[in-house]
């Protein structure tokens, strides 16, 4: 992990647990995004380069349980899944709803991503 996440008190009156803590991803290639998680933010960011060099970094976000995050991300994308982790979106406004609300978690607050998500 990149730097240490320190969890906040109030995450119990939520309902969450401050295990497993990673990052959750979105990055553009063409019309398709891909949504993934990883335990390194920078190390994940030099592999998609490598294997995606033209990819569009959406967001990098830090969340607490972040597998079960993405898999509740990838549940609700069902719809406009692709292949993978990759989602294609063909013109449906949904698109633009769900970028700007990624990018609207906190690049840094680990506490306020995990309690804003639920």
């Amino acid at each position: 992990m990149s730097h240490e996440f320190v969890p906040s008190r109030a995450l119990s009156f939520f309902g969450i647990a401050p295990v497993d803590p990673g990052y959750i991803y979105v990055l553009s290639a063409g019309n398709r995004l891909k949504i993934g998680r990883s335990k390194s933010k920078e190390a994940r960011l030099r592999q998609a380069r490598t294997w995606l060099p033209e990819c569009e970094v959406i967001g990098v976000k830090p969340f607490w349980n972040h597998r079960d995050t993405e898999k509740y991300l990838q549940f609700g994308m069902t719809r406009f899944w692709f292949k993978d982790e990759w989602y294609e979106f063909e013109g449906d406004e949904f698109e633009e709803w769900f970028l700007a609300e990624f990018q609207s978690f906190s690049d840094t607050d680990i506490n306020s991503d995990s309690v804003d998500f639920i």
